[in-house]
């Protein structure tokens, strides 16, 4: 058998194999080729394949705005953006206990 058609014989087996659902043992038994034989030619084809089916996957993120939350001592809160400068925030503040 020439390199190349032992090449082939062993990429249609593998790929075989691989659609089969069968353990790589179950499948060489199935199919009378030798197991180790057949473990060497997959680490094989896994090695010196083409990352094809690598590649980025697009992301979408979605921004939502921060909320500052300010919460009193009489279960009073303020909500606002955190975009505020906490300059206004406490030229606001002015506690008046009741």
């Amino acid at each position: 058998m020439s390199p190349d058609s032992r090449r082939q014989f062993w990429q249609q087996h593998i790929a075989a194999w691989q659609g089969s659902g069968m353990t790589q043992r179950a499948y060489a038994e199935a199919h009378q080729v030798p197991a180790k034989r057949m473990s060497y030619w997959a680490r094989q084809f896994s090695l010196h394949a083409p990352d094809a089916g690598v590649a980025f996957a697009p992301a979408r993120v979605q921004v939502t705005e921060a909320v500052l939350t300010l919460s009193g001592p009489g279960g009073w809160a303020l909500h606002m953006p955190a975009s505020v400068p906490a300059t206004w925030v406490a030229s606001q503040h002015q506690y008046q206990p009741v």
